[in-house]
């Protein structure tokens, strides 16, 4: 397993303050955020705790209900009579943790659907206190695994059950989007500052506005890419295509290397998010790069599509994903999962290219 959207969030906002500022917690056994902060950091390490305390030169991730990995396994909370014993401890050190998070700052819970006894107990006695900062909780419809409508039925129920405990609910459809809300609280109060949804309208706007002038462009420069994705992947042909996030929860096909479209009427629109049933909408939603092998007996002319999503930066605020890259590709996924070190680095130069690209066409400037 390697480190996701989310904990690569939260990784980098605890790396970006000053040692001892944010404190991180989990309830995971796995290290992964501990990975993420390892990979990004110079010269600051991660260590798994399970207590309270904050040894100095290093970045404690506080794992609640224990720790199992390859290198340790410790206090692992599993049980019933585990939950049970937690529960009859009013001064456990996780009960302190999150009372002396609560007095020191907003807290912010992301990547899961709480339905844990002894969190729910932890939190409601911390946020008690007078002197008690104030606490949201992303609730993302991927950590309940139901689909959209499902969701919209229970949703309400839950932003209550939330608001009742003394926390103020964000509803959200990915852990993408709960890693976005991360990467962004540290420019929320930047002069001029925008939503990434904002942005990605605007960029969409753009790109709208246009469209005649980009068709052609955005074609050549797809059917060049293809020349250099045929070479990265050992493959003689191949279909590039570009998609552009609407701001509206969709993603649109813009461009492809093999036409050029004739008005942004003739654009197809699919919904975008973890379980869409368009890759290109699941790349986006998941910040991940996918493989999706097609049907046999369709009428497409390739065995697999390749999705990889594109990121842009807008007005010098955190990149958000709002473009996808699509392959169609012969053969099976297992083809290319086999020689991935072959492709990698030239998608990612693509997608990089595409992304500045893309910035450009809006007349933004991209500031880091």
């Amino acid at each position: 397993m390697s480190p996701s959207p989310l904990h690569i969030a939260a990784a980098s906002h605890a790396l970006a303050g000053d040692l001892g500022e944010s404190t991180v917690i989990t309830l995971n056994f796995d290290t992964l955020i501990e990975d993420a902060i390892d990979e990004a950091g110079d010269a600051v390490t991660a260590e798994p705790r399970i207590d309270d305390q904050r040894p100095a030169g290093t970045i404690p991730v506080h794992h609640l209900h224990g720790v199992a990995s390859v290198r340790e396994s410790q206090d692992v909370v599993l049980t019933l009579s585990d939950f049970n014993e937690l529960l009859g401890d009013p001064d456990s050190w996780q009960q302190r943790l999150l009372i002396a998070c609560a007095k020191k700052g907003a807290i912010v819970i992301a990547g899961t659907s709480y339905r844990d006894p002894d969190v729910r107990r932890w939190l409601h006695v911390a946020l008690a206190a007078p002197d008690a900062s104030n606490a949201l909780v992303l609730l993302a419809r991927e950590s309940f695994h139901v689909t959209r409508p499902e969701f919209d039925q229970i949703k309400e129920a839950l932003a209550d059950q939330w608001s009742a405990a003394g926390l103020t609910p964000v509803i959200l459809e990915d852990h993408s989007d709960a890693a976005q809300i991360i990467r962004e609280l540290r420019h929320l109060h930047a002069p001029g500052y925008r939503a990434p949804q904002e942005r990605a309208a605007t960029l969409w706007q753009a790109h709208v506005d246009s469209f005649q002038d980009l068709q052609q462009a955005y074609s050549d420069q797809l059917l060049s890419d293809a020349t250099s994705l045929c070479t990265a992947f050992n493959v003689d042909r191949l279909n590039a295509t570009l998609w552009i996030a609407d701001g509206q929860g969709n993603v649109a096909r813009y461009a492809a290397q093999d036409r050029c479209f004739r008005s942004i009427d003739d654009v197809r629109h699919v919904p975008s998010g973890h379980d869409s049933q368009w890759i290109a909408g699941r790349a986006l939603g998941a910040e991940a790069t996918v493989f999706q092998d097609l049907q046999e007996g369709t009428t497409s002319r390739w065995g697999t599509v390749f999705a990889t999503p594109i990121r842009v930066e807008l007005d010098g605020l955190p990149g958000i994903a709002s473009a996808v890259l699509s392959v169609g590709l012969p053969g099976s996924a297992e083809t290319y999962f086999q020689s991935t070190a072959m492709w990698m680095d030239t998608t990612l130069d693509i997608a990089v290219d595409w992304g500045e690209r893309l910035v450009a066409s809006t007349g933004s400037v991209s500031r880091t």
